[in-house]
């Protein structure tokens, strides 16, 4: 298993896009969640979006691996998930809040942790802010936890600066030759 974290705007969506297109290696852990979709996302490729009420069913059930409430949304990776990509014969790559994604490398213990890193604090707030997805009050609240989120980041195993795709993709590569023992 892959875990790839950052904070919010530091192109995390983006880089695992690209990764995916060129290493069929892999394949993107789908989690759920009861936030809204944002205009483009679709259920079953984006997120499994669900009621409140469907998610603390699974929760209940421990269906989860970890499930966590980030900001005014409920997010959680199912165990059903990762054996479906398992069972394909494929990697399953985690997009996962930081804190999630540190609980969830120690409850498996061979997963490989990777944390992106913005250029500067700079670009990271114009990226979150062209994403135009949130309200103000969203914006300011994302900005502020990516301070803390990136003082957790030296917890990961591996840390890349995204200030450019081609670069970005080419490190989580790299990573995946020299860890592809433990991702399974």
């Amino acid at each position: 298993m892959i875990i790839i974290s950052g904070p919010s705007g530091v192109g995390k969506n983006t880089l695992i896009e690209r990764w995916l297109a060129v290493d069929n290696r892999l394949r993107r852990a789908i989690t759920c969640t009861t936030r809204p979709p944002r205009p483009g996302e679709q259920h079953g490729r984006d997120y499994f979006f669900l009621t409140k009420d469907e998610f603390d069913a699974l929760e209940a059930s421990n269906s989860f691996l970890d499930s966590r409430k980030i900001y005014d949304a409920h997010y959680g990776l199912s165990h059903q998930e990762l054996a479906r990509i398992r069972s394909e014969g494929f990697i399953p790559i985690v997009e996962v809040d930081v804190v999630g994604g540190l609980r969830i490398a120690n409850s498996v213990g061979s997963a490989t942790t990777i944390f992106l890193r913005p250029p500067n604090k700079t670009e990271l707030k114009n990226r979150i802010l062209q994403r135009g997805a949130e309200a103000q009050s969203d914006i300011e609240q994302r900005i502020a936890r990516s301070e803390d989120e990136l003082k957790l980041g030296n917890q990961y195993q591996y840390n890349i600066i995204n200030d450019g795709i081609d670069d970005a993709v080419a490190s989580l590569m790299d990573i995946l030759e020299k860890d592809a023992p433990r991702t399974t």
